[in-house]
């Protein structure tokens, strides 16, 4: 994972340096659909666009590679009404429960969740408690550590 993500941030909001000119409202959220990989955000002519670009030495040997486009672009402005609507409707909307029900699949239920879940909630219960307090385990980690050499 590393190696794809190297250079690049996870989180959303304004990197902390200071010549950062502006934020992605989308950044982190929107995924390319032909190849599951984070789209990154440019602004032209005032319009935020959100891009995907294949590259032959990095994904050649992908099995999507062939099908996807040189460039994908989306612009923001197109993706944030359906976003948003989706937010205002399914998931803060007064049927949501109605909704959510309507979306899980029968044949998708997990046969084994309950007996998993007793499982689990058993050996919670079941576990002792720890003897130590969490500061003395790390004073003991501490005594361990080698002491720097300068």
């Amino acid at each position: 994972m590393g190696r794809f993500r190297q250079g690049s941030r996870s989180q959303a909001g304004a990197n902390n340096h200071p010549q950062t000119a502006r934020t992605y409202l989308l950044r982190s959220y929107l995924y390319c659909h032909l190849c599951d990989r984070r789209m990154w955000g440019g602004t032209k002519r005032a319009v935020t666009y959100y891009h995907c670009k294949k590259h032959e030495k990095n994904h050649g040997h992908l099995p999507w590679y062939d099908q996807h486009p040189p460039h994908v672009i989306v612009r923001e402005d197109l993706v944030l009404p359906p976003v948003s609507r989706f937010f205002r409707e399914r998931i803060f909307g007064s049927t949501r429960k109605i909704l959510l029900q309507d979306t899980v699949a029968e044949g998708r239920v997990d046969p084994n969740l309950e007996a998993r879940r007793a499982a689990v909630h058993a050996e919670l219960v079941d576990s002792p408690a720890p003897t130590e307090q969490p500061d003395e385990r790390a004073g003991a980690v501490r005594a361990q550590r080698r002491p720097r050499l300068r």
